[in-house]
């Protein structure tokens, strides 16, 4: 029987940056790093354990091998956590936690999209390699 709920899962990039979680409008910024990322969402990983459905900021500084004077900002993206669960990394001895999330989709949808599609881009050039923080 055909399940009219199922959606096609999007192609996901295996991308090791590290990233900044940002909640409660910058007041609270924690350190994690991006597991993958799809034109979708994205999960990473941290030492904190957040609950599903929680909003929060993922700010991503780029790398200083790919700065250029196009984008010396970093990028920030809205997400939903969408599921959570816990993790061990035998790199990194403090990430316990691994998180799902979904993109908040907003009025400026072509801006995110194309932000998302140059990640992309960005992890297929820098491979799964981690960068350090």
């Amino acid at each position: 029987m055909f399940n009219s709920k199922f959606k096609e899962r999007k192609i996901r990039k295996t991308f090791g940056l590290p990233v900044i979680i940002s909640l409660d409008d910058n007041s609270i910024e924690l350190p994690a790093r991006l597991n993958d990322i799809s034109e979708g969402g994205v999960s990473f990983k941290s030492n904190a354990l957040f609950p599903v459905d929680e909003r929060i900021d993922i700010i991503i500084p780029y790398p200083q091998i790919v700065l250029s004077s196009e984008r010396p900002e970093p990028l920030k993206i809205r997400v939903d956590i969408r599921w959570s669960r816990e993790f061990t990394d035998d790199n990194d001895f403090l990430i316990r936690y691994i998180h799902g999330c979904m993109f908040v989709l907003s009025d400026d949808l072509k801006d995110l999209t194309k932000d998302v599609k140059e990640l992309i881009k960005l992890s297929e050039q820098l491979g799964e390699k981690p960068l350090g923080f």
